[in-house]
């Protein structure tokens, strides 16, 4: 891949990637954090994939998960 232009995040409380049904797109390629706000409690598991300049994307990352206690 080339430099990195963006990444996709995708999440929710389903556990596999393709059933997830939130996504949230990170315009920064160089960003190191992105906060996800307002996650009802339970859990939840998010994976990323990245984009680069020339339009590649790579695999989803694997997934990892947090679980909310309100």
């Amino acid at each position: 891949m080339g430099e990195i232009k963006k990444y996709v995040v995708r999440y929710g409380p389903e556990q596999r990637i393709g059933e997830r049904s939130y996504e949230a797109t990170v315009e920064d390629g160089q960003a190191m954090e992105h906060t996800v706000a307002g996650l009802s409690k339970g859990t939840w598991h998010f994976a990323l994939k990245a984009i680069d300049t020339n339009g590649l994307e790579s695999e989803w990352s694997e997934s990892v998960s947090k679980t909310i206690v309100r």
